[in-house]
């Protein structure tokens, strides 16, 4: 009983104990689960029986398919019955129907109307004016002339820009999921509490965490990966900033950041980051 306890449960998505009154144990696997590391997170104990994310039962789903083939079956009986109700009194009129529609077939001829039909011009002689059709050919190639040239070079340049950032900004996307499940990402997922520390913001003047971050991702806020590298790095400037170097919040930073800097380097996005500009560190006494 005490290795299921939740005194004793290691939450499975931080792999961090503590916290009992915020650690929720799966009914099926008994797998300790903090309510903040869930996502969405719950801020609720809930009652009664609770699984994980990987225990929930599956409601089964019922195809479309599978309803309509019934119906279909149904109908095409019900339609088989009254075909041969119908068969009798039809075999008897059969001879006759196809005799009058042969002869309505022959009498009664569909007129179409409307219809368009090329016909063949003449060569031109010299002198004559070019007919319309040939004037709206012209007249269209140089629309298509003048769209070539209204698209510069500039213009070409900014679309093809506009593309690649966006599928780089796709990119810092991923970085930035992996960054939050990563183990050393504990003490960044969340702002940092005044309560805990009093002093952190006398001394930190551009707080940031991972889960400001991920929110303007969400929102869409970062134009370019500049602005969301910048930040990310900011995390860790401050972290070094006020934290000693040999405490354990500043190796997990440092920890971190060579785990971000190599992905951006697999990415190909390295480039956005924008030159950093040293901080003076933080005085210990």
């Amino acid at each position: 009983m005490w290795s299921k306890s939740v005194l004793n449960a290691k939450c499975r998505i931080c792999r961090r104990k503590g916290d009992a009154e915020k650690m929720l144990l799966c009914d099926s696997c008994d797998r300790g689960h903090h309510m903040y590391c869930l996502r969405p997170a719950i801020k609720i104990v809930p009652a009664g029986d609770w699984y994980c994310p990987d225990c929930k039962p599956k409601s089964a789903r019922i195809s479309p398919r599978k309803v309509v083939r019934t119906k279909s079956f149904s109908q095409d009986e019900s339609s088989e019955e009254e075909e041969e109700d119908d068969e009798e009194d039809t075999e008897e009129s059969a001879e006759e129907q196809d005799e009058n529609d042969s002869i309505s077939s022959i009498e009664e001829v569909p007129v179409k109307r409307n219809l368009t039909y090329k016909i063949p011009q003449k060569p031109q002689k010299k002198g004559q004016k070019p007919s319309s059709a040939k004037k709206s050919t012209s007249e269209s190639r140089r629309e298509r002339s003048t769209r070539r040239n209204d698209d510069t070079p500039e213009k070409s340049n900014n679309r093809r820009r506009a593309t690649g950032v966006w599928k780089d900004l796709a990119s810092c996307e991923e970085i930035l999921s992996e960054l939050i499940k990563h183990k050393d990402s504990w003490p960044f997922v969340e702002p940092v509490s005044k309560k805990a520390v009093p002093d952190y913001y006398d001394i930190i003047k551009k707080p940031m965490d991972l889960g400001t971050v991920h929110k303007k991702m969400k929102e869409v806020q970062y134009p370019t990966p500049t602005e969301f590298i910048s930040e990310v790095d900011q995390i860790f400037l401050n972290c070094h900033e006020y934290n000693e170097s040999r405490s354990v919040v500043a190796k997990a930073a440092t920890s971190l950041q060579i785990f971000f800097d190599t992905k951006l380097g697999k990415a190909s996005i390295s480039h956005y980051r924008a030159p950093v500009h040293p901080t003076k560190k933080r005085r210990t006494t």
